[in-house]
């Protein structure tokens, strides 16, 4: 993301902002490396799939993202997976992503 995050912007994205569809907060954040050439690398955790959350996010605590990369979507990991590639996914994924449209309340599990 564009900017030097300090300790302080964490908390605040932990302890959540509003947003003009509601407020969110990070279920974790950490700053990955040395922020480098005006650019921080952070990994964010949360539970909401809500549309361009995590861009809207950083937007509004004046962090434009510059380019983002989903590690992960509720019990599905990209693992080895490069850029383009794919894979079917396992019996047992296919019943964790069941499980959890079922169980989902209108939220989405993601993690990015």
């Amino acid at each position: 993301m564009s900017g030097l995050v300090k300790g302080s912007t964490l908390r605040e994205m932990k302890d959540g902002i509003e947003l003009e569809d509601g407020p969110i907060a990070v279920d974790r954040v950490s700053i990955i490396g040395e922020p480098s050439r005006g650019q921080t690398l952070l990994e964010i955790s949360l539970h909401s799939g809500r549309n361009r959350i995590v861009r809207r996010l950083c937007e509004a605590i004046g962090h434009p993202v510059i380019e983002l990369h989903r590690k992960s979507f509720g019990p599905l990991s990209l693992g080895s997976l490069s850029l383009g590639d794919s894979r079917d996914l396992t019996k047992v994924e296919v019943g964790q992503v069941l499980a959890l449209a079922r169980d989902s309340d209108g939220e989405e599990a993601a993690r990015v």
